[in-house]
């Protein structure tokens, strides 16, 4: 996308990595990242971010939250598996390839909808610090400015009028904090 002019990512995660090679709109969503396993997993037990190397995690390999998962300490391919795309990170859980997957209080309910698998399926073993500023529209910088411009005040403006949130809600099947 970076080598291709007026094209645009939906949705991407935003940080200090990548925070130069895109123009940004949004924030569009926001939600907690969590590592999920399966709930049938007995032996997969984590209390905090030390037990992780004893496990294999499923990520997608451009995803934004391998750099935080690195900086743990974490390595390819002994812990951290890289995919293409989300959907094979639950195959792979499934299939007990790997321990866990990472997924949000929003996307994981939704993905393991569409993926056909029950919602009580998984279960959240360790919410993770995410440095980022939620998902955003991520737009090639041939875009002008005057276009994000309009597209970033469009956005507040559905924000401050609950439309996003309510398009939030939709898609929503747990509770707002997976820890109520």
């Amino acid at each position: 996308m970076q080598s291709t002019p007026d094209t645009a990512l939906l949705a991407a995660g935003r940080n200090v990595e990548r925070e130069h090679q895109y123009a940004w709109v949004g924030p569009l969503v926001s939600s907690t990242p969590y590592l999920f396993k399966l709930s049938s997993r007995e032996d997969v037990s984590v209390s905090s971010f030390a037990d992780l190397k004893f496990y294999r995690i499923g990520l997608t390999r451009r995803g934004v939250m391998v750099p935080t998962f690195k900086k743990l300490g974490l390595k390819v391919p002994e812990n951290l598996i890289l995919v293409s795309g989300a959907e094979e990170t639950y195959g792979m859980l499934f299939q007990k390839r790997v321990d866990l997957i990472l997924g949000s209080d929003l996307t994981m309910p939704y993905n393991l909808r569409n993926l056909g698998y029950e919602l009580d399926a998984l279960e959240p073993v360790i919410q993770i610090d995410y440095e980022g500023s939620g998902n955003h529209l991520a737009l090639h910088k041939s875009y002008s400015a005057e276009s994000i411009e309009r597209l970033n005040a469009r956005i507040k403006k559905m924000w401050n009028s609950g439309e996003i949130e309510g398009i939030i809600d939709s898609y929503r099947l747990l509770p707002k904090s997976i820890n109520d």
